[in-house]
C-alpha cells in the first residue's frame, strides 16, 4: 500500500492543495491510519510530500547543460508547469 500511496504523492507534488485527508481518503483509508503507516517508517506523510517536492525543484533548478541560470530554469519549471494544468494533469 505505501508504495501506491507514494506514487500518487509523486503524480500530485504540483497540486497545492495536497493534503493528508485527500490521500487517505484516495486511498480509502483513515487519516490516522495513513500516518501510522509513514510512522512505522520513522516518517510523516508530509514530511514526505515536503521532501519529493524540494527533491523536484533541485533537480528542476539543476544546471545540467553549465549554461543555463538559475533564473532560466525557473522560468523553465514555471512554464513546464503552466502547460500541464493547461493540459488537465497534475503538475
Amino acid at each position: 500500500m505505501i508504495a501506491r500511496i507514494d506514487s500518487y504523492i509523486a503524480s500530485h507534488l504540483g497540486v497545492a492543495a495536497l493534503t493528508v485527508a485527500q490521500i487517505a481518503e484516495v486511498h480509502h483509508i483513515s487519516v490516522r491510519y495513513l500516518q501510522k503507516l509513514f510512522e512505522d517508517r520513522h516518517d510523516t506523510v508530509s514530511g514526505r510530500i515536503r521532501r519529493r517536492r524540494l527533491d523536484e525543484s533541485r533537480r528542476d533548478l539543476g544546471n545540467h547543460s553549465g549554461q543555463a541560470t538559475d533564473r532560466e530554469s525557473s522560468g523553465a519549471v514555471g512554464i513546464r508547469r503552466m502547460r500541464q494544468r493547461l493540459a488537465g494533469r497534475p503538475q
